[in-house]
């Protein structure tokens, strides 16, 4: 597999650590030092489990180089074509009589070519590998997650039973491994979590202590179809009366819990991002002066320092995106839907990078609802890295293979503006994808 293709794309960032790590594989596998990476920690845990259930047709030594310069000393080393590419994820393949090279600059390359064995021993096609150079089609390839993360700082869509009950499995530390170990073995590196106002279950705001949550709710109320599909209206009064504990954790343990899910992430080299919708303050509401309405100075001083305080909170954040959402006013001026989210979200980046410089950080503005002109406009003073997303397919990726719709938003996208591609399947409560050459057609780039 030369070149791996899934969904999401972007930027690459090169990371040069220096990794290889010892294990025993029917065989002493050789390594060119003893620097340990969790990635590929991971993958030879793969490669383990993978031989005790497959028989290797003879011994073979696996050779795994995670850093540029001792990829290349080895290559040297043992006279093999020297890796094509260099860089986050990308990978070399060499073999050498009974030996197999995986050859990369990072841990996450080093990573998926180890994968890539683990799969050829279980699907006993190991003995066929050959040299092979793999970089990414899409260096970012992601899940949009509607987190459920408390009844009173819901998600989009957790008005519903199977949101509720899902709650427990977001607190649980083990829902998190399984679901990153996953995902690297599929390749995906990017996880976005969206939430209306995640702050009170992830961050004190030292300005706003009594915002924070404590414990983890959910409702025991029943749920009807009167909800609306805008957000608004997600707690109700009758919500929180009739309400479950599900665990008790302090606002502190819940930013320690958070900080060791980024961190299993980052383990797997999966990136997150965070998402909000506009403007939901919901269990904010009422404290401190704090209200949905646009021109309130509260709530603008409220999201600015919630921002900067999770960005402080959580160093391992990649990203923060946002939207021009449905609780918006529309209004003109000052207090117009871009100026809010510059005065809020925009600022509170900014304030955090100025003590806390991070290149990488990228801020993510959905076209949803939003003028690329009045974008650019609100956000010149932005510091860092600022980017676009685009609803590719709106929610029906099922229906066409390349939506002509896109066309005119694709128009003010270029080498300094990038975009990411939102694939939503709605459709897939009635619909499963089982056409293949659709799926290729349809994650093919143009």
């Amino acid at each position: 597999m030369k070149n791996f293709k899934i969904s999401l794309g972007l930027l690459a960032i090169i990371i040069f650590i220096n990794c290889v790590v010892p294990v025993t594989l029917h065989a002493q596998v050789k390594l060119s030092n003893q620097t340990k990476s969790p990635q590929i920690d991971f993958a030879i845990a793969e490669i383990n489990k993978a031989t005790e259930t497959n028989t290797l047709a003879s011994p073979i030594e696996i050779v795994i180089v995670g850093d540029s310069a001792k990829a290349v000393a080895m290559a040297n080393q043992n006279q093999l074509q020297q890796p094509k590419y260099f860089g986050w994820q990308a990978f070399s393949i060499r073999k050498n009589a009974n030996q197999i090279f995986v050859l990369a600059s990072e841990p996450t390359g080093a990573m998926y070519g180890c994968l890539e064995i683990a799969q050829r021993i279980k699907n006993q096609t190991l003995v066929d590998i050959q040299h092979s150079d793999n970089k990414p089609y899409l260096e970012r390839r992601g899940i949009k997650f509607n987190i459920p993360l408390d009844v009173r700082t819901p998600s989009y869509s957790d008005a519903s039973t199977i949101s509720q009950a899902n709650m427990k499995d977001v607190w649980d530390i083990n829902f998190w491994k399984e679901y990153f170990d996953q995902m690297a073995i599929r390749k995906f590196n990017v996880m976005t979590w969206w939430s209306l106002n995640p702050f009170p279950s992830m961050v004190n705001v030292p300005e706003f202590s009594d915002v924070s949550l404590n414990d983890v709710w959910k409702t025991k109320m029943p749920f009807d179809d009167n909800f609306p599909l805008t957000g608004k209206d997600a707690i109700r009064p009758e919500m929180l009366a009739n309400h479950e504990v599900i665990k008790k954790i302090s606002i502190k343990e819940k930013t320690k819990y958070w900080q060791q899910v980024m961190q299993l992430a980052n383990d797997r080299g999966i990136e997150i991002y965070i998402f909000t919708w506009n403007i939901f303050p919901d269990i904010a509401e009422g404290k401190y002066g704090i209200t949905s309405q646009q021109t309130n100075l509260q709530t603008i001083k409220y999201f600015r320092s919630a921002t900067k305080e999770l960005l402080k909170t959580y160093p391992l954040l990649k990203g923060f995106g946002i939207t021009a959402g449905e609780n918006m006013q529309k209004l003109k001026g000052e207090f117009s839907d871009e100026n809010w989210l510059w005065k809020t979200y925009g600022e509170g980046i900014s304030d955090a990078l100025k003590e806390n410089p991070k290149e990488d950080f990228t801020l993510i503005h959905r076209f949803h609802s939003a003028s690329p002109t009045e974008i650019k406009d609100a956000f010149k003073d932005y510091p860092g890295k600022l980017q676009l997303s685009l609803k590719y397919s709106i929610a029906h990726m099922y229906s066409i293979t390349n939506p002509s719709f896109t066309y005119p938003s694709f128009k003010v996208l270029n080498n300094d503006v990038k975009s990411w591609l939102t694939i939503r399947n709605d459709d897939i409560y009635n619909m499963r994808w089982a056409n293949i050459d659709y799926a290729r057609s349809y994650i093919k780039v143009r």
